[in-house]
């Protein structure tokens, strides 16, 4: 795939077309008359003894302006968002309230690099303060050295 996409610049999308057939079509425009959508027509399995799955269902349906496409479909997924390449280019940093008995108080500071998840250093501190945060960040930049880029939360909060 990497050849080909070298030689022709196009995406190859190794999907599996299955075409709808006329008699499919048919079936589902029939099976319409209860106005309901694409998960109340599986019902064509018992009325019709055809199982045609819900999604072709949900196309048959759009290709006749009988329905609409779904939105929650096309939703970037946030894990996605702030995702690198390559390690060591971002640290994204959180503070977070330990909840565990033995720890009751205390915070927890944690740089994480964000391409690879890989726990860049961490601290447990009494209170969330700009100090703390900084002496966590100190040692791991001479463990790690510097990151490109650092990414902070939005905290009034830290002082």
């Amino acid at each position: 795939m990497i050849k080909r996409y070298g030689r022709t610049r196009k995406l190859d999308d190794n999907k599996i077309r299955v075409h709808i057939s006329d008699g499919q079509r048919r079936i589902v425009l029939a099976a319409y008359r209860y106005m309901v959508n694409a998960l109340y027509l599986k019902m064509i399995d018992d009325d019709y003894g055809v199982h045609i799955n819900h999604n072709r269902i949900h196309q048959v349906l759009k290709m006749n302006g009988l329905a609409v496409p779904s939105s929650k479909k096309w939703i970037r997924r946030k894990w996605v968002r702030y995702e690198r390449e390559h390690s060591n280019s971002l640290w994204h940093t959180d503070w977070h309230e330990i909840k565990d008995q033995s720890w009751k108080g205390q915070w927890l500071i944690v740089y994480q690099d964000d391409a690879s998840r890989y726990i860049t250093g961490y601290g447990v501190y009494p209170t969330l303060t700009t100090k703390f945060s900084v002496d966590a960040l100190d040692r791991t930049i001479r463990e790690y050295a510097l990151p490109n880029a650092k990414s902070f939360p939005e905290a009034t909060h830290i002082y």
